[in-house]
């Protein structure tokens, strides 16, 4: 979960533990930062986050645009987890993103973004019809 807004991070966060989730904030290399929380959550306490969140963005959106400066850029990211385990975002310019999420749901566009990653880290050198281990 991505924040420009450290006090919106830090609600994330508080509304998490309020369900009994460990959430961790983390500098997000791009700009500003990434809430993580445990893979094994409930599905009730997922929903909750997944509306808090939403919640959270649209506060973000009205804060970004009422500050000064905020909107000059737009940018879009997709978060992958790299070789080493950890997270990375891959930066979008913002018509692309668009136009990608016009056609793929995000987490299709997510798996896309990952697989492409993936390709990247360990390329596959011959034909496209070649078996490759998982």
């Amino acid at each position: 979960y991505a924040f420009f807004d450290s006090s919106l991070a830090r609600e994330f966060a508080d509304v998490a533990a309020s369900h009994g989730a460990d959430c961790r904030i983390a500098d997000d290399p791009v700009g500003g930062w990434v809430a993580t929380i445990p893979d094994n959550l409930a599905e009730s306490v997922l929903d909750a986050l997944d509306d808090c969140y939403e919640r959270l963005q649209q506060e973000q959106a009205v804060r970004a645009t009422a500050e000064e400066g905020w909107v000059t850029k737009r940018i879009a990211g997709v978060q992958v987890v790299v070789a080493d385990g950890s997270l990375r975002t891959v930066r979008l310019d913002a018509d692309i993103a668009n136009r990608l999420l016009a056609a793929f749901t995000p987490e299709e566009a997510q798996a896309l973004v990952q697989a492409i990653v993936r390709n990247l880290e360990n390329p596959s050198e011959g034909p496209l019809c070649k078996t490759l281990p998982p």
